[in-house]
């Protein structure tokens, strides 16, 4: 399939409205997130908003006539991610706004957390030695902008913005559905160093699901 012609830029603050919409379209394991979330900018912010206020050379977009196709976001320290989450993002972020109700939180959001609260407690969520794979990536692509290699050109220049840092490895976490996903991973010489079954996903699809962690020196 021919390539769409996109132009790749950095991750500014002012795409976080962006970045949330495509989120929310692909938040269900690559579709849509309404079935599951009640405000995708709760989940986006307490995941991702990081991305946009740090470690911002790091992430990138893809576009093509203005039109945001997808993105990959990326950090050097994961330890640096769980830091500033914990003593920055959280308490002075997220805190207030859940205080004075600018998120809405229901069912569907309070069932996800349970969930995902539960992989955390029994260590689902399967991770690679941070002294070796420093570094981590989340990417997303509309499901229209999958298979014409944006992806591809995505991870190519976290890739290669690592490399001129000198960080020695990267790691990911994905799922077993994610299989046009996996497939680029192996490509970029990804190896699969883990899997558990995914509490939080087997039990929205009702069949086992496994999170899955990748990594690569780089």
């Amino acid at each position: 399939m021919m390539k769409e012609k996109v132009s790749v830029r950095t991750v500014a603050r002012k795409d976080k409205e962006m970045l949330t919409q495509i989120y929310f379209e692909t938040a269900f394991l690559g579709k849509h997130g309404q079935p599951i979330f009640d405000d995708p900018t709760f989940f986006f912010d307490i995941g991702f908003l990081y991305f946009t206020k740090f470690d911002t050379r790091f992430s990138f977009i893809a576009e093509s006539d203005g039109i945001v196709l997808g993105y990959i976001l990326g950090t050097p320290s994961i330890r640096k991610y769980f830091l500033l989450n914990s003593i920055f993002m959280i308490p002075f972020f997220l805190l207030p706004r859940l205080i004075t109700f600018r998120y809405k939180i229901g069912w569907k959001t309070l069932k996800f957390m349970f969930f995902l609260f539960l992989d955390a407690l029994f260590q689902r969520i399967p991770r690679s030695p941070y002294s070796t794979y420093p570094a981590e990536l989340h990417i997303n692509l509309l499901e229209s902008s999958r298979g014409k290699g944006i992806a591809s050109q995505l991870m190519k220049h976290l890739l290669d913005q690592l490399q001129e840092e000198h960080i020695k490895g990267i790691q990911l976490n994905t799922t077993s559905e994610n299989r046009d996903a996996i497939k680029l991973y192996n490509r970029f010489g990804f190896k699969e160093i883990s899997n558990k079954t995914s509490i939080l996903w087997s039990h929205f699809l009702s069949y086992p699901v496994f999170s899955i962690t990748f990594a690569k020196e780089i």
